[in-house]
């Protein structure tokens, strides 16, 4: 038993540990943070999360990991169920429950290419960092694509809670729509996992012009050496940067298959959802003017993620 609590103490440890340590190089340790939020509701269905390093990331069919995700969905179909059920609330209970239902499906079947992908980008950056002046751009590109995920983490979080604040019902109803809310929404969680790819992938692309850029601009500019060894030079660096744009094709390549499917249900969804909150606004009785605010909050998404395919 005291080994066992040791354990648990430990991985609490580097729990904490990845929500407050500032000094991170690796790729996963800066997606870390956003991937224990996206594991609580059911959307990272991978071992060994609290690892520093993500080539140590499992996948399992047959675990606890995977199929936690379909027993919050059952959660968030009872909390629907509780509400006061008629015509139009079963159709929005039946769409959610689907929607839950085939997300986490899509997510189960596709997080087995996840660990593939995350060791894959981990194995180019420290292929690339060799180059000079190269290193620090990396690290900066990881703090930054942990700080976007932490802001649409807060951004998706804000909506509930500002119509937990203004909603005029009893606070028990109060409470109760705020856990609904988050519930069926969730699924935004995987969608900044795919805002957070697309810009590190981008950022490699960046980098690796630059790298060719600047290696290129110093062989131009060395007088000492004659046509002959500068074309020998030119050939040599330009083979090292092909072999790693072959790589961080590779890398692009997994991500689609990772993700296509995914994304595809998601704009799906998204679409769906926006039909049902216009409904909900202007043709019901109750006449709620939250729903349009979340009909914003999906087509600010919409735009960022088509952007960060676009960039791809």
């Amino acid at each position: 038993m005291k080994k066992k609590s040791r354990t648990s103490r430990r991985n609490m440890r580097k729990i904490l540990d990845s929500f407050t340590n500032n000094s991170r190089e690796r790729f996963y340790e800066n997606l870390q943070p956003v991937a224990w939020i996206c594991k609580i509701f059911g959307y990272f269905s991978l071992q060994n999360c609290y690892q520093r390093d993500g080539g140590k990331l499992k996948y399992k069919i047959f675990s606890l990991h995977t199929y936690y995700g379909a027993v919050f969905i059952i959660i968030l179909i009872l909390l629907l169920m509780s509400i006061d059920i008629d015509f139009i609330r079963i159709g929005i209970i039946t769409f959610y429950a689907t929607e839950g239902v085939t997300s986490i499906i899509l997510n189960t079947y596709y997080d087995r290419h996840l660990p593939t992908l995350i060791q894959k980008i981990e194995e180019f950056e420290i292929s690339m960092r060799h180059f000079k002046n190269i290193h620090k751009r990396i690290i900066n590109s990881n703090k930054n694509m942990r700080y976007l995920g932490l802001s649409g983490c807060a951004a998706y979080f804000t909506y509930p809670l500002l119509r937990f604040i203004l909603s005029k019902d009893a606070p028990v109803h109060r409470v109760r729509v705020y856990i609904i809310t988050i519930l069926t929404r969730s699924r935004c969680f995987y969608l900044i996992f795919y805002i957070m790819f697309c810009y590190i992938i981008k950022q490699h692309f960046f980098n690796l012009k630059y790298i060719f850029k600047g290696t290129m601009t110093n062989i131009l500019q060395d007088q000492q050496n004659n046509i002959f060894c500068m074309k020998l030079v030119c050939e040599h660096e330009i083979e090292k940067y092909r072999l790693l744009h072959a790589k961080l094709l590779k890398i692009l390549e997994h991500f689609n298959v990772c993700y296509g499917p995914r994304m595809a249900f998601a704009l799906l969804s998204i679409i769906l959802e926006s039909l049902i909150d216009f409904y909900v606004v202007f043709f019901t009785s109750g006449k709620s003017t939250f729903p349009m605010i979340y009909s914003i909050f999906n087509a600010i998404s919409l735009y960022v993620i088509t952007i960060s395919a676009d960039s791809l």
